[in-house]
């Protein structure tokens, strides 16, 4: 959740009344959890540096996630460290009083900021005010940035004298961006993600539809079907700019599940006339599910994904991605996997969706697109301890199955020709916890997977059981691991310092070039399925927002 402008007006109000019996003349501010400027008032009388003050106070608050009190052993302690980190942001970071997070329920909201009376009337008006908006006014004891080191985001802009009433407002509409807009923001890339294009706050794409979008997909067709995906697209990619995210989708919008991107458009797919073992241990559900009769029927009827990729790129300036399935998954999710021919059935079908799906994700490139991770669930089951010895159990040929699914992902690079700073990703969530972990991975197994791969991002699931996570350290340093620590399974919210715990050890050991954070799949693979509502979800966004902050800084 962010701060509305109503409840701003609320707090700055009640901070003005609580002055004015103090017969004090006092600037006030208020900010959302990024620290961009929701609303500032100064009072008349106020002296002409308050509301800079102020405004410092509620950013520092805000993008500390404490009150600025609570910084002053960080300042005193590391000053020459505090004074770059301070110098980062849009505004300064300050260490004193009469500066309040904004916390309800465990979760960042914004900043309260107030100057111009003494400090511990400043601090007195904050905590009072608070407490009256039921606002939590305990935090843990702040032991120091953690690794805040790279530039912040550029805030907004106000113009116009600070006297009065400002506010953020409404977002204006974004003009499509030209080519040489978009190329501009390709060849900046590097500079501006890392030299591994590992952009550090991820997710996978699949969103909450809005219950308007879902009734207009149930009632109208055509033209007027189009529009509605249209709007409701260009929301998003606002809604997801504003949570600062380092890429946006159009969250799987016009899907009516996650694969039927490639169903719906490819010929040669058939329903599920048989079991398929390894996409029930998967977890994955019949609905999405197909089997290939013949690769030699397999054909795309045209592109597969423009339709997602286009109102994004015309809306925000922002690296674009699109999540495809993976050419071994949609090869393989019909097969039994048990007999020779299963494998070389599934071997054929993986070389023709490579083929197709190459062909889209070089068009993709050519669109604007970034990056394209191919998700394949199929893989947990296959190098997990637990989850081989259950395939075998089923009738599958463990070994064949995952050198089936390798070579038919690795095809995709055959020939692939993209611009140098377009990149595709290898995925191997779905949607929350995946099954079989609890006894870890095989060692074996995972490095079949991850020798000579040439995926250079790889996105995993990783729970807070240290038994269940995925075996980072087999991971190559240059490749980008993004992080699962946000579930979608669950409503309920992460504790910020327990992903931090959990984050860490890995950016101790890998750096903070080849790690992102993300959450463990998708929220919506079914579209009318959502794994909780629009608003929990928005709170998950948040979370991965604010544990990458403490590594990267704000740094889009």
């Amino acid at each position: 959740m962010t701060l509305p402008y109503a409840e701003a007006r609320r707090l700055v109000d009640d901070a003005r009344a609580r002055g004015q019996e103090l017969g004090k003349a006092l600037s006030i501010a208020a900010v959302d959890y990024g620290g961009f400027i929701v609303l500032v008032e100064r009072m008349e009388g106020a002296r002409p540096m308050t509301p800079s003050i102020a405004i410092s106070k509620a950013y520092s608050a805000a993008v500390m996630q404490r009150p600025t009190y609570m910084l002053e052993g960080w300042r005193n302690s590391d000053p020459v460290f505090f004074t770059q980190v301070g110098r980062m942001g849009q505004h300064p970071i300050v260490a004193t009083k009469g500066g309040f997070t904004l916390k309800r329920d465990g979760v960042i909201v914004g900043g309260l900021g107030v100057s111009g009376g003494s400090p511990d009337e400043d601090q007195k008006i904050c905590e009072d005010v608070l407490r009256a908006a039921g606002f939590d006014l305990d935090f843990p004891e702040w032991a120091g940035a953690r690794r805040l080191v790279r530039p912040m985001a550029k805030g907004a802009i106000v113009s116009g004298a600070l006297t009065g009433s400002i506010s953020r407002g409404d977002d204006p509409p974004y003009p499509p961006l030209s080519a040489p807009a978009r190329t501009k923001a390709a060849n900046m890339t590097e500079a501006l993600m890392a030299d591994d294009f590992g952009y550090h706050i991820d997710h996978h794409g699949s969103l909450v539809r809005p219950a308007s979008l879902l009734a207009a997909s149930s009632s109208l067709t055509g033209a007027a079907l189009e529009t509605a995906r249209d709007e409701a697209v260009v929301t998003l990619a606002h809604a997801l700019r504003r949570l600062t995210l380092s890429a946006c989708s159009d969250g799987q919008y016009r899907r009516s599940y996650f694969e039927s991107v490639v169903h719906d458009q490819v010929a040669g797919f058939a329903p599920l006339a048989a079991s398929a073992p390894l996409t029930e241990l998967a977890g994955i559900s019949a609905e999405r599910v197909r089997a290939v009769p013949d690769a030699a029927l397999l054909a795309a009827s045209g592109r597969l994904a423009k339709a997602e990729a286009v109102p994004v790129l015309a809306t925000v300036d922002r690296n674009v991605f699109v999540t495809l399935p993976s050419p071994g998954y949609l090869a393989a999710a019909g097969s039994a996997l048990a007999s020779a021919a299963d494998i070389d059935a599934v071997r054929a079908a993986g070389h023709a969706l490579a083929a197709i799906l190459r062909a889209e994700i070089a068009a993709l490139a050519a669109d604007g697109v970034l990056f394209v991770p191919l998700e394949n669930p199929l893989y947990v089951p296959l190098l997990t301890v637990e989850g081989r010895a259950a395939a075998a159990a089923a009738g599958i040929d463990v070994p064949a199955a995952l050198a089936a699914l390798i070579e038919a992902d690795r095809a995709v690079f055959d020939g692939l020709e993209t611009h140098a700073e377009f990149r595709v990703g290898l995925d191997l969530t779905d949607a929350g916890p995946l099954p079989f972990t609890g006894s870890g991975y095989d060692a074996t197994a995972v490095a079949a997977l991850l020798d000579e791969t040439p995926f250079p991002r790889l996105s995993i699931d990783y729970p807070a059981d240290p038994a269940a996570r995925f075996p980072v350290s087999l991971v190559k340093p240059g490749i980008v691991v993004s992080l699962g620590v946000i579930d979608v399974a669950s409503p309920a919210a992460e504790v910020v310092d327990d992903l931090l715990d959990r984050l860490d050890p890995i950016l101790d050991e890998r750096g903070d070039a080849d790690v992102a954070v993300a959450t463990n799949g998708g929220f919506a693979q079914v579209a009318d399925q959502p794994l909780m509502t629009a608003t929990e979800q928005h709170v998950k966004l948040q979370l991965i927002e604010m544990a990458a902050r403490y590594y990267w800084g704000n740094e889009i």
